[in-house]
Order: C-alpha cells, then sequence, then structure tokens
C-alpha cells in the first residue's frame, strides 16, 4: 500500500509498481490508510509492504506505522520524505521503516527495493502488463504537464507564504518523478530561498516559478518521457 498525499507522486508510483506485476492500493491520508490496513488483516490477502509518506495531512506518518506496528502481523515498511534530516530518518527507523527514501528520489530504485522487498509470484504476467501501463503512463505525463499549465495560470494571482512553501514542497518531488529535472531542482533552490528570505521573498519566488513553468510547458520537446520510464 502506498500512502503518499501528493496525488502526482502516488499515481506514479502506483503504475509503476502496477507495471512490474503488483497489486497496489493507495491511501492519501492517515485514516484512509488505517482503514485499508485493518480490512488486510481481516481479509484473506494481506499487504506485502507499506510506503508511507512522513508528513500526511491529517497526522504523522510515523505515528501511523507504529500503529500498524501494534497488531499481530505487519509487513516490512518503507518511509519516504522531502525531510532528509537526521531526525526524520531516526523517526522512521523508530516506528519501524527498513529503508528511507528522501524526496526527490530515484524512481527506478524505489522499485527495485520494493521488488527486492516483495515476493513476486508472476514474472511472466510483468511482461504482459507492460505495454497496457505504457498507455497509462503516457496519460498520466499528459495529465500532469496539464496539471502544471493549470498552475502557471493560477499563479498569476499572489499566494500567501504558506501556500507557496506547501506548493514548493510537492513540485520538488513530483517534478523529478515525472522527468522535469530542472524543475525539480529549481523548486528545491526556490525552497531554500523562501526559508532564508522569508515572506517578503513570496512573490518574487511566485513569479520565477511561474516563467520557469511556461517554459517547461512550451518546450515539451524537452521533456522526453522515456527518461522518466526508462530504467524502470
Amino acid at each position: 500500500m502506498i500512502v503518499e498525499d501528493t496525488n502526482s507522486i502516488a499515481v506514479l508510483v502506483a503504475a509503476t509498481l502496477r507495471r512490474a506485476g503488483l497489486c497496489v492500493d493507495v491511501a492519501k491520508t492517515a485514516k484512509e490508510a488505517m482503514t485499508h490496513f485493518v480490512a488486510s488483516t481481516e481479509g484473506p490477502i494481506s499487504y506485502d509492504l507499506l510506503l508511507v509518506d512522513l508528513n500526511l495531512p491529517d497526522g504523522d506518518g510515523a505515528e501511523l506505522l507504529a500503529k500498524m506496528a501494534s497488531f499481530d502481523v505487519c509487513p516490512p515498511s518503507f518511509v519516504v520524505s522531502a525531510d532528509g534530516s537526521d531526525h526524520a530518518r531516526e523517526r522512521a527507523r523508530v516506528a519501524g521503516a527498513s529503508q528511507f527514501f528522501e524526496k526527490p528520489f530515484n524512481l527506478s530504485v524505489l522499485k527495485d527495493a520494493i521488488e527486492d522487498a516483495v515476493s513476486k509470484t508472476a514474472q511472466s504476467e510483468a511482461g504482459r502488463a507492460s505495454k497496457k501501463f505504457a498507455a497509462a503512463e503516457r496519460g498520466l505525463i499528459d495529465n500532469y504537464l496539464k496539471y502544471l499549465a493549470g498552475l502557471a495560470s493560477d499563479l498569476e494571482c499572489p499566494l500567501s507564504h504558506k501556500k507557496m512553501s506547501s506548493l514548493l514542497h510537492q513540485l520538488k518531488g513530483s517534478a523529478n518523478l515525472y522527468g522535469f529535472n530542472r524543475l525539480s531542482d529549481l523548486t528545491t533552490s526556490l525552497g531554500m530561498r523562501l526559508v532564508e528570505q522569508g515572506t517578503n521573498s513570496t512573490n518574487d519566488i511566485r513569479e520565477i516559478l511561474r516563467q520557469e513553468l511556461l517554459i517547461d510547458i512550451a518546450s515539451r520537446s524537452k521533456f522526453a518521457s522515456c527518461n522518466a520510464f526508462a530504467a524502470v
């Protein structure tokens, strides 16, 4: 099960794992994840792995893992987070996570780690599913470009310091996964600048981000979808 509130990240990771022949559930909140988890412990099929974001809209990912660990049967868990500090890593370890992936993470490395942790039952099914999910992945990329276009339009209006910080946090991970490496690096840099310069820098950062989004959208040829999936 993937527990991730950033939809663009969740759908891409889920599609990649399904392409590899794995069955995947997705939850966007701690409450939804706990509901799925309890149901899995009571049903005939339980989860083989939990992939949990530390920062969820209704709770803390480490606390969620600790609750799940209190059950008689709890699968291995990985943690993902934009906070790569030693403190965050220690919290994940104490909660029982065996691996920690800092956003933006390498999708291929994550997939390989998950496959190592999960006993696959049908290698041949992954090959047959490949063509089916290739089309779905192209659709995900098109949808992400539409999302960026809408975001560029929304950025014409002022944002609060808090909302700008949250937006940069989300783009840092999702842009990298969809192949927009330059945009991912930019949002990381802008996020640091926002922290260092404070509220007064919000409008300048908003305009920089808007302009850079327009450049990436207008230069779709620079976004090679194969870069996002070739190693998968």
